[in-house]
């Protein structure tokens, strides 16, 4: 996994943005929709309870065919009339934009999250370093989408003439008497009891057109609402 759940959240915001489409506030199965295409093979990684599990479709859709399975996705809408207002089409487009985050922030994470080398004692340090860091990213993205901002605006260099710090913004009292309003990623993803729409529909015609070994598998149905279910906790 590369960052983290809010992170992918507030990218698809933007996707959808930058794409001058609406937001969907007032509309929970779209809204839900998009925030939980934009967790991709991610809520597999969350099937630790709930059997069968779908932990092998997280970590095959991580190493390869990401783009088949969009576009499988794609074609599951064209054919069906299912446009980006709809609960598919808003989670086709969160799904894509989990992809392009994790090419974008995949070498970084890597790179200063470290990793373990069974050959290297000492890079055992390393090992929870990985999903620490997507934490951090993820509270410095949150912080960045607040109406109270306390980080600096993208492209500011911290510190520098006029542009206060974190510490100087706000002194220990007021962040103790005014607590912030982080983003309610729960709110946001749970969908209810099952996926809005048609999307576990959708999941299993690209996923069975894009592997060979899922085409056969009759308990992917199971696999893909138990990861749901779990990832709802």
């Amino acid at each position: 996994m590369m960052p983290a759940h809010i992170s992918h959240s507030l990218f698809a915001l933007d996707l959808l943005e930058g794409l001058e489409l609406c937001r969907d506030d007032g509309d929970r199965s779209r809204a839900s929709a998009l925030h939980l295409g934009a967790q991709g093979p991610d809520i597999f990684f969350h099937n630790q309870r709930r059997m069968p599990s779908g932990l092998l479709i997280g970590s095959v859709l991580h190493r390869k065919g990401y783009g088949s399975v969009a576009a499988r996705m794609f074609e599951y809408c064209l054919t069906r009339g299912l446009d980006s207002r709809s609960p598919e089409g808003r989670y086709l487009l969160g799904f894509i934009s989990h992809g392009i985050l994790d090419r974008f922030l995949h070498p970084y994470i890597n790179y200063f999250g470290g990793w373990v080398d069974k050959d290297d004692p000492d890079s055992e340090a390393y090992r929870y370093c990985h999903p620490f860091l997507e934490r951090i990213l993820d509270l410095a993205f949150a912080v960045r989408a607040m109406d109270r901002e306390l980080l600096p605006a993208a492209g500011a260099h911290a510190g520098g003439p006029g542009e206060p710090t974190w510490e100087s913004r706000y002194d220990e009292t007021e962040m103790a008497d005014q607590p912030l309003n982080f983003f309610d990623f729960a709110g946001k993803f749970d969908a209810g009891e099952k996926m809005p729409g048609e999307i576990p529909g959708m999941l299993m015609f690209a996923l069975r057109g894009s592997y060979h070994r899922m085409s056969s598998d009759e308990k992917l149905p199971d696999r893909i609402a138990n990861a749901y279910a779990d990832s709802r906790g």
